[in-house]
């Protein structure tokens, strides 16, 4: 089985890319969607990184605040490296039980 990985900054193409290799075929797996999945509400990983980063990070709906974790990393490298410490694991995770 071949594997590729589409990569690159915000408004890159890669959901053109993906749509492409989907039409042509392809098993496409989205790890945005995988990270989403990984931080919903209650889930340890969410805890995880609250943990890490701070219960502020957790909105009043019990989910992830998005834009207070951007803009702490984007700040602190620190907090980027812990939040990628905790995610990233749980993701590889959630991919090797699809492929």
């Amino acid at each position: 089985m071949i594997k590729v990985a589409v990569t690159g900054g915000a408004g890159g193409g890669k959901s053109t890319v993906c749509r492409i290799f989907k039409d042509l075929g392809a098993y496409v797996v989205d790890l945005d969607r995988l990270a989403r999945q990984a931080v919903e509400p209650g889930s340890p990983t969410l805890e995880h990184i609250a943990t890490e980063l701070g219960p502020e990070v957790i909105g009043p709906d019990g989910a992830l605040d998005r834009t207070r974790v951007r803009g702490m990393i984007l700040r602190n490298a620190g907090a980027k490296a812990r939040l990628e410490r905790v995610i990233h694991p749980e993701i590889f995770r959630r991919l090797n039980g699809i492929l």
